[in-house]
């Protein structure tokens, strides 16, 4: 906000961010760009919650506290109980505005310069089912890739027909005419960067190995 005083990532420490779950992965990112890229101390933020984990086990850092039952991360902003938010859209005439001026040439620059393109879903099949169809994973694998190919070649003509294929459009000078991969390779800075964050800011308990992540049947697919 505003009229936080806040006028650079440095500033952050000491504040109160707010973010609707520690482990939203838009906030595992941020603050992992945030740390890498800014030198941010992530300890000494006050991450304020607004919603619940999803994970009823899971136990979250000190510096993590949550708001109010029903808080709204807007209302908190608005009102001074937190400085900055995650998630939040700017809102000139209310005060909000982007920490970092020009978000969007900003994730072209992080990107260009690491390689990174932050991920925020994963399809997740269960062991045991893995174990009754060995085909599964690869076969979903290649229905992924086929409804990519359809949409990406009747992007053009979608221009401008929902604010998804704008930025897709958008975003293809910069990561190539396939700029959502599916393949490992193509992801592997993306996801290790992502395990790297997770255990650093105690989302999971250590960090992982790629390849544990994924059937050995779809490791080497393209």
């Amino acid at each position: 906000h505003t009229q936080s005083g806040i006028q650079s990532p440095a500033d952050l420490a000491g504040r109160k961010v707010g973010v609707r779950s520690y482990t939203f992965t838009p906030g595992v990112w941020v603050r992992g760009i945030l740390q890498s890229a800014y030198g941010v101390d992530l300890k000494q933020v006050r991450w304020v919650l607004t919603g619940d984990e999803h994970v009823a086990e899971y136990v979250a850092p000190d510096h993590v506290v949550s708001a109010p039952a029903g808080s709204d991360l807007k209302e908190l902003l608005l009102a001074g109980e937190i400085d900055a938010a995650i998630g939040v859209p700017a809102d000139e005439e209310a005060g909000i505005r982007p920490l970092i001026a020009d978000p969007q040439q900003a994730g072209i620059d992080y990107y260009r310069q690491t390689g990174i393109y932050p991920i925020s879903h994963m399809m997740v099949i269960k062991d045991e089912l893995l174990d009754a169809h060995p085909w599964l994973a690869e076969t979903l694998c290649d229905l992924f890739v086929r409804a990519k190919r359809h949409y990406l070649g009747q992007l053009n003509g979608n221009r401008g027909a929902h604010p998804v294929d704008t930025a897709m459009l958008a975003m293809r000078p910069v990561l190539g005419d396939d700029h959502i991969p599916y393949d490992l390779e193509s992801n592997r800075k993306s996801i290790e960067a992502l395990i790297a964050f997770c255990a650093d800011q105690q989302v999971i308990p250590q960090a992982v190995e790629v390849e544990d992540l994924f059937p050995s049947s779809v490791l080497n697919l393209a």
